[in-house]
């Protein structure tokens, strides 16, 4: 299989049909093979159950989390699920525009990356947002830029792409569940020696329906400086080739739905 992409979704009920619709008609151009995964991290408003119920949407793997548990917990069952060569994921809402997807796969394509990465500060983004997510976000790269001297602009978007054995490599010291989750993927991917990470542009149209708390802000804060604390005690070693992905442990396993 060539790509596999995985959307994590919470409370994502009115918007999560049209969503997968626009993917699929993007992957069904770019790709030949492909597979669509949906994570749902806690079905508070139904939201398998409306994906169950559309007729377009037969193609989608769907997986439950049964209760809300954080969008790094809800990405690591996807990705660790995954079977494509190309594994990937996208953040549901449809902020970002999927438009952007088919530069960034051939991106890695082309120049043979381990990883591309959406960057809203790459020279041709285009990204509308409030004032006071942009103040968040550029202090939040500049502590990342000082903490863990990576070279990379802009850690956050939710449009990542993988090469397979990379991803295999990294989930296993994948410790995050909430939304440092980005960051510590591609900490632990600099630490394992995967230096090809290329920043891609994307163009995001909507504004931003959700507000950043300070309680939000506290957490990332908190879970930054535990994965800057990880790295400074453990060393990451890369696991051999071929290595099966140990399965995210879980007090109640995520349901997975048969659809077609």
């Amino acid at each position: 299989m060539e790509l596999s992409l995985v959307v994590p979704s919470f409370r994502q009920a009115a918007t999560i049909c049209g969503d997968l619709r626009n993917i699929t008609a993007m992957l069904e151009k770019i790709s030949s093979s492909y597979e669509l995964i949906l994570i749902v991290d806690g079905n508070i408003d139904n939201t398998v159950q409306v994906v169950q119920q559309d007729p377009l949407l037969s193609h989608v793997r769907i997986y439950e989390l049964q209760h809300n548990q954080g969008k790094g917990a809800a990405l690591k069952h996807g990705l660790s699920r995954a079977q494509g060569e190309i594994i990937g994921f996208l953040d549901a809402g449809g902020d970002i525009e999927i438009s952007c997807l088919p530069l960034m796969i051939d991106t890695m394509k082309f120049s043979d990356a381990d990883i591309v990465i959406g960057s809203k500060r790459h020279e041709l983004s285009r990204v509308s947002y409030p004032l006071i997510r942009r103040f968040y976000s550029t202090g939040y790269q500049i502590l990342n830029r000082i903490l863990f001297r990576m070279s990379i602009k802009d850690t956050q978007v939710g449009l990542k792409l993988f090469q397979r054995n990379v991803i295999q490599s990294i989930l296993p010291h994948i410790t995050i569940n909430r939304f440092a989750f980005d960051l510590e993927l591609l900490v632990v991917a600099t630490k394992l020696g995967y230096k090809s990470i290329i920043e891609s542009p994307i163009r995001i149209t909507h504004t931003f329906k959700s507000t950043v708390s300070i309680k939000t802000v506290f957490e990332m804060l908190q879970d930054t400086l535990k994965i800057y604390g990880k790295m400074r005690r453990k060393k990451i070693v890369r696991l051999s080739s071929g290595v099966e992905v140990t399965r995210i442990p879980n007090k109640t396993p995520a349901r997975e739905y048969e659809m077609g």
